[in-house]
């Protein structure tokens, strides 16, 4: 009887474990509220959550031909307020921010990671391209990217 409460109870607590795996870490996004496009001819995202204080933005690229390694293309911080729909890049940043590095993109270019902050929580979304976007020069976007590759004409669409 002691090996079959014992058995129950593991399996409980790994349950109950297991389950801890799946649930989002507070202060994250389950579902980033970010969508990737061009302005100025730049990559830049909308920013589609609700108002408040945008501290920190930064983009990471990734090449085909090594997607295990990275590394920064823009990053800013301070403080701005922004609302939803505002547009945050390096030919669009909001008042009150500043440009910490803004090293460019390169060619065979696989994804970008964004990572934004607002009001303590912090959201991420790696957007993924089409095998024939050689450059982000080449890449002519239909309006705003969400995180699953489709398009809506309007930023938070």
């Amino acid at each position: 009887m002691r090996r079959i409460c014992a058995g129950v109870g593991i399996a409980g607590m790994l349950a109950v474990g297991l389950t801890g795996c799946n649930l989002p870490f507070p202060g994250e996004y389950t579902d980033a509220p970010l969508r990737l496009s061009k302005v100025d001819g730049h990559p830049a995202i909308a920013y589609c959550g609700d108002p408040g204080t945008l501290v920190f933005v930064d983009m990471w690229w990734a090449q085909r031909s090594d997607t295990s390694y990275g590394e920064v293309a823009f990053k800013a911080s301070g403080t701005a307020e922004i609302v939803t729909g505002t547009i945050i890049g390096p030919s669009s940043l909001p008042t009150g921010m500043t440009v910490a590095d803004d090293s460019g993109f390169p060619a065979d270019l696989d994804n970008i990671d964004v990572t934004v902050e607002v009001d303590g929580m912090k959201s991420s979304v790696q957007f993924f391209f089409e095998d024939e976007v050689a450059s982000i020069e080449d890449w002519q976007p239909d309006g705003w990217m969400r995180a699953d590759g489709s398009y809506s004409a309007e930023p938070c669409g």
